[in-house]
């Protein structure tokens, strides 16, 4: 591809055989798109794979790394290299609904944004057909930090950090804006807010054209870490960015944090009670005063998920 591709999509895929040409073959219908597949030292068949579609469609870019060094490595090497006037991110087992690409540029482009973000279609596992709709936003409109902290919260569905944004590559490259390197887990939540805290105009839209697939068993042994990743978020963001957060936005952000360190009560309370220490488990629950709310919530949740799946199976 000798002409400039108008929009870079950047899939860090590690260990992905199974889903990569799903989530690649969801792009290939955007004529003007460069598709740079990184493989992040997979161990399975995703190299040659990648090299297989690349004598298939000239405008995918597959590129190896050597040893795996999580997604935000795997993103930013691919950002480097990127062409595009815009930079979209597709993670390995998901995929584009049609059209995503041409709406959202299309958007940013008109009302001048910096980066667009759309609601999304979830998939309960890697193969299941039965969808719901998750919904951050109800209405198109301009994105807050204030806005985003409020709803990225632990007891929520879908915390808007799991959106997917079509950015500007001109503005990442102006302020420097990159994922974070130590992050392998809420690393998609720093990158909105320091886009954000870097100027960059942002518009939500109600449509959904991401299909997030969402496999509880996938990770389970890395929960704890994913929450420790998120808990030391606050103080990242308030290290480099504190002059530049409303009163409003700190005191958001320490909410938010409260409600991970309920979480992490409540996962640590769920182990001691699993292997018999009862008295750690309580412990644990009463030390985070969020978590009891929290656990009443979940099972809301739970019937609130029984219901639809039943209600699935009637239609």
């Amino acid at each position: 591809m000798t002409e400039r591709p108008r929009v870079s999509v950047v899939i860090a895929a590690y260990n992905a055989a199974e889903f990569i040409e799903r989530a690649t073959r969801s792009v290939r219908s955007v004529a003007s798109a460069e598709i740079i597949v990184v493989d992040d030292g997979s161990a399975d068949d995703t190299w040659s794979l990648l090299e297989s579609m690349k004598s298939e469609d000239p405008r995918l870019v597959p590129v190896r790394c050597p040893e795996n060094g999580g997604p935000s490595t795997a993103r930013n090497r691919a950002l480097n290299i990127a062409r595009g006037d815009w930079i979209a991110v597709l993670d390995a087992d998901d995929e584009y609904l049609p059209g995503r690409l041409d709406v959202l540029v299309e958007l940013g482009e008109k009302l001048h944004a910096d980066f667009v973000f759309d609601n999304l279609v979830v998939r309960e596992g890697p193969r299941s057909s039965s969808e719901r709709l998750g919904r951050f936003c109800r209405g198109s409109r301009e994105v807050t930090l204030e806005w985003v902290l409020s709803r990225d919260l632990a007891y929520q569905r879908l915390p808007v950090g799991y959106c997917k944004p079509v950015a500007r590559r001109s503005f990442l490259e102006r302020c420097a804006v990159r994922y974070r390197k130590d992050f392998r887990t809420g690393e998609d939540f720093l990158f909105l807010c320091e886009m954000i805290l870097a100027g960059g105009k942002g518009v939500s839209v109600p449509e959904a054209y991401y299909v997030y697939r969402r496999d509880f068993g996938k990770g389970r042994g890395a929960h704890g870490q994913s929450m420790m990743s998120q808990a030391s978020q606050m103080d990242v963001l308030l290290g480099a960015h504190e002059s530049r957060m409303s009163d409003r936005a700190k005191k958001l952000l320490r909410r938010r944090h409260r409600w991970i360190v309920a979480q992490t009560a409540w996962a640590d309370a769920g182990g001691h009670a699993a292997g018999g220490h009862l008295a750690k488990a309580i412990r644990s629950v009463l030390g985070a005063p969020l978590a009891l709310p929290l656990a009443l919530i979940y099972m809301i949740w739970s019937l609130v998920g029984a219901f639809e799946r039943a209600f699935r199976k009637k239609r």
